[in-house]
């Protein structure tokens, strides 16, 4: 920062934001991007370099007042929409959630790589827009065959949109990354709602094997249940009561059919992980 200071540079200030940045030191981080964008006050992307700074140290709400102002000011800032819709992906409120959706629509439209296709199918997921999120999946795999995430999140997508077409997508997720347990877990599931009971059975009791949780405890009652054992899968549901997939399965039992979907509506199996604020990072400058 005294180097920046003296040399009245913008470029010295940005380099001491990400230094400051790479060791979680936002106070200095902050500091160094307001000095650059003062400098550089119609720099879109030097702003939301401040923007993402601000969002990381906690600062969500100015955040999101800036990066509406960047876009107001600059409506075609390289990856602004995307930065928008990213800060907005995990709100609850409605009218965030609508905003978040009309920004990453305009993302994709006007960047379309696959970092934004896959936010953009991730939020979709969130929307119940199962259809335009196994869209997005089917064009990225399509381009990453090898990327096992993309076969098991078309899949999803596919089950949640009660299309059976994904089951070859999860199988290759599974065959991609075999130590993947949840995607084993929604395999499963798919088969057992998708006509291979046998095939869903053999596999959720592995899982049981070596995993005995409560989600492969009520994938093996959804697998008895698609095998017709009933009071199997009603016994193993119930014991798992007031979970709502075991509500589901036991729904399923008393209408003598099977769920349409492999978990339950609101489930967070829906959710991408991009969704998650810990678990993800916009682009930074």
């Amino acid at each position: 920062l005294e180097v920046a200071r003296m040399s009245r540079s913008e470029r010295f200030y940005i380099k001491a934001a990400e230094w400051a940045l790479e060791r979680a030191d936002y106070d200095q981080a902050l500091t160094a991007y307001r000095n650059a964008a003062l400098l550089a006050p119609k720099d879109s992307v030097i702003r939301m370099a401040y923007v993402y700074a601000l969002s990381m140290s906690g600062n969500g709400v100015e955040a999101l007042t800036e990066m509406r102002a960047v876009l107001e000011a600059d409506p075609d800032a390289p990856k602004g929409w995307y930065l928008l819709a990213w800060l907005l992906r995990d709100s609850n409120v409605p009218e965030d959630q609508v905003e978040a959706q009309s920004a990453i629509r305009k993302a994709v439209a006007t960047d379309g790589s696959a970092q934004t296709r896959n936010l953009a199918a991730a939020m979709a997921m969130r929307a119940g827009e199962y259809e335009e999120a196994a869209n997005y999946y089917l064009k990225l795999l399509e381009e990453s065959p090898s990327v096992a995430y993309y076969h098991y999140w078309f899949g999803m997508a596919s089950l949640a949109n009660s299309e059976c077409d994904g089951l070859p997508a999860l199988r290759e997720a599974s065959r991609l990354k075999r130590s993947w347990g949840e995607a084993h877990v929604v395999l499963a599931r798919g088969e057992a709602i998708c006509g291979s009971s046998e095939s869903s059975g053999r596999r959720a009791r592995a899982l049981l094997k070596g995993k005995n949780d409560r989600d492969v405890r009520l994938t093996l009652a959804l697998a008895d249940l698609s095998q017709n054992r009933k009071e199997s899968a009603q016994e193993m549901a119930t014991a798992e009561l007031p979970h709502a997939d075991a509500v589901m399965i036991l729904k399923s039992i008393r209408r003598n059919d099977l769920p349409a979907r492999p978990f339950s509506a609101g489930s967070n199996w829906y959710l991408p992980p991009e969704l998650n604020l810990a678990e993800s990072q916009p682009v930074a400058r």
